[in-house]
């Protein structure tokens, strides 16, 4: 019974957070393509469950800046992540988040015959270290690492691409040598805060869908209301839990939320 509230409180929340998004990228001239929550998919694992969207969000004719205008300056964006919930040993029992990943990528989109052809332009995905700390010291507890996790990630962003039903886009074929001249050194891990799927999409936000230099425009507006959106729903949805033995310092802080390194002016 707790499992099947906390889902209904993701489904919840993904939908006010769906909500903002959207209204965010409308107000750029831009296109998101972000299932709704009857496309959320819950998987039971032992003691909890996980959840991720059917397919990854994506972002069509994202300015590179908040400030673009030229179609040159165009992006398709695409961000995905999962999130794993366990139930303790509590009476009643309480459900917490444990772990979080996230992976977004970056695509230059070319016209080609009649339709566009997406070029990898970069990505990075980002860890949560849930391994034993006695043996793993020097892997951070969230961190950055700038490649594309896997090559089923593509097919994924495909069938994002295929959840329109007027798409006109291809991903172009990435080798692996291209990969490997694009990412470069691919095992550098940068400490970070705690970056999931609902962080991705506030950076998304901050660095392609707000002009800063106007702080009472809709874009503007529509991002501090947010930010707030995110910040309101700390609990279970957004907050991962540590046991003792695998905490940071850094990762029991209050100010380790991406949507608190941002002015709220």
């Amino acid at each position: 019974m707790a499992e099947i509230r906390e889902q209904r409180s993701f489904i919840s929340f993904w939908t006010t957070w769906r909500k903002y998004l959207n209204a965010m990228v409308d107000a750029k001239g831009a296109k998101l393509l972000c299932p709704a929550s009857e496309n959320i998919k819950f998987a039971e694992i032992p003691n909890g469950f996980t959840a991720k969207p059917k397919w990854p969000i994506c972002f069509q004719a994202l300015p590179q800046k908040g400030n673009s205008t030229t179609a040159n300056h165009k992006l398709v964006v695409f961000i995905d992540g999962s999130f794993t919930f366990l139930t303790n040993a509590a009476n009643p029992p309480e459900i917490h988040l444990v772990g979080v990943d996230s992976n977004v990528a970056f695509f230059k989109p070319k016209s080609e015959g009649k339709g566009i052809s997406l070029e990898l332009l970069d990505a990075y995905h980002f860890d949560h270290f849930v391994e034993d700390p006695k043996l793993s010291i020097p892997h951070p507890i969230f961190h950055a690492q700038r490649n594309i996790r896997g090559d089923d990630l593509f097919p994924q962003f495909t069938e994002s691409l295929n959840s329109d039903p007027n798409n006109s886009m291809v991903i172009g074929n990435v080798a692996q040598e291209q990969k490997n001249a694009l990412f470069g050194l691919k095992t550098f891990r940068l400490p970070t805060p705690q970056i999931d799927l609902f962080s991705l999409s506030a950076i998304i936000a901050a660095d392609h869908l707000v002009d800063k230099c106007s702080h009472d425009s809709t874009p503007y507006k529509n991002f501090k209301a947010f930010l707030k959106c995110i910040g309101e729903h700390k609990p279970n949805m957004v907050h991962v839990r540590h046991q003792p033995p695998i905490r940071a310092n850094a990762a029991d802080a209050d100010n380790r939320f991406v949507w608190q390194w941002y002015s709220t002016h």
